[in-house]
């Protein structure tokens, strides 16, 4: 038995991650210092926060659909 949420929680962690390294990697200390200049949790919740959680309950959702229905079935609505 998968328990959904820990394999979602577990594929967002990863996701956040990796982002950040890349974000880390590839950016000067001076353009990391402006950057967090203007942010604030209100902006990143506007800019960020709905789409991060309409992509989680998607994941979810995805994940819900494989153990349930069969390959076929899955593959042809996943692609539509």
């Amino acid at each position: 038995r998968v328990i959904k949420s820990s394999v979602v929680l577990c594929g967002e962690v990863l996701k956040f991650t990796v982002a950040g390294l890349f974000y880390w990697g590839g950016s000067s200390k001076a353009q990391r210092r402006s950057d967090r200049q203007d942010w604030s949790i209100r902006t990143w919740l506007s800019v960020a926060g709905l789409p991060a959680a309409l992509f989680t309950t998607q994941t979810y959702f995805l994940l819900l659909a494989v153990q349930n229905v069969d390959a076929l079935t899955f593959n042809v609505l996943n692609q539509t």
